[in-house]
């Protein structure tokens, strides 16, 4: 006999299907998603190249610290700046801590060196003849200010230290030390002014006074010059194309220390 089916049982036979739900994201949903990402992340990649980014600062800096020890060992190189240029360009300067004229910039770009100035900041001595330039400097702009003396209304000076038509000079050493009484050879001194009647006279007087001021100061120059504009045209850095060959321009040329003393 039969089992008569209970009450609210569902009928035999195969389950019913279930109905797909979609789900929130279609295709072209997704598609829009990675194009925003891939935006984003070009966007970011784009900001690093142009202002540079932690990272690659990071690595240049140690790439460039590697490289330097390995190129020239013993030195013990750090770093002391680094400046950035766009796609991943760093400038990064290393000075070594056993040497102070071994300073020197390399190039690295895209996380290679791609060059140094090594061979003329450091072979060449650039480095050794900045830093005498620099005392040099300084010691006579002392001497004239403790001395008091302006030689001309509005002057100024240059100093050159050694041969300035020599690349490299030989009188230099790397590293040696600086002594205000004994430059290198053909170390020179220009005066520059102007004045309201520059003549002969003037400039012979200025080239005396300076030559005075510097050698009881006890610095070693051999070279003075003295150039004096007129004041009507405001000095050297105003003058017209033709100033120099103006009636009212005295240059004196180049005189040692020898005959300005005799």
């Amino acid at each position: 006999m039969k089992k008569s089916k209970e009450p609210g049982m569902p009928p035999a036979g195969p389950a019913p299907k279930r109905r797909r739900i979609a789900l929130p994201r279609t295709r072209r949903r997704r598609a829009a998603a990675a194009a925003g990402g891939l935006l984003v992340f070009l966007l970011i990649l784009l900001a690093c190249a142009t202002l540079g980014d932690p990272l690659s600062r990071a690595y240049s800096r140690y790439h460039a610290v590697d490289w330097a020890n390995e190129t020239w060992p013993g030195h013990d190189f750090r770093v002391t700046d680094v400046q950035f240029e766009p796609f991943w360009c760093y400038y990064v300067t290393v000075q070594a801590s056993d040497s102070i004229d071994t300073h020197f910039t390399l190039t690295v770009a895209a996380g290679i060196v791609r060059r140094t100035d090594y061979e003329l900041a450091v072979a060449n001595l650039q480095n050794t003849k900045q830093r005498f330039f620099d005392s040099l400097h300084s010691d006579v702009q002392n001497a004239l200010t403790a001395a008091g003396y302006a030689p001309v209304g509005g002057s100024d000076f240059v100093v050159t230290v050694g041969d300035p038509n020599l690349a490299m000079d030989h009188t230099l050493t790397l590293d040696m030390p600086y002594d205000k009484g004994n430059i290198p050879p053909r170390t020179s001194l220009w005066v520059n002014g102007w004045s309201d009647a520059p003549d002969a006279e003037q400039g012979e007087a200025t080239l005396r006074e300076v030559c005075r001021i510097i050698t009881e100061a006890g610095i070693d120059i051999d070279e003075y010059a003295v150039t004096i504009y007129d004041a009507s045209y405001a000095g050297r850095y105003g003058a017209s194309p033709d100033a120099d060959n103006r009636d009212d321009t005295y240059e004196s040329g180049w005189v040692t220390g020898s005959e300005l003393a005799g």
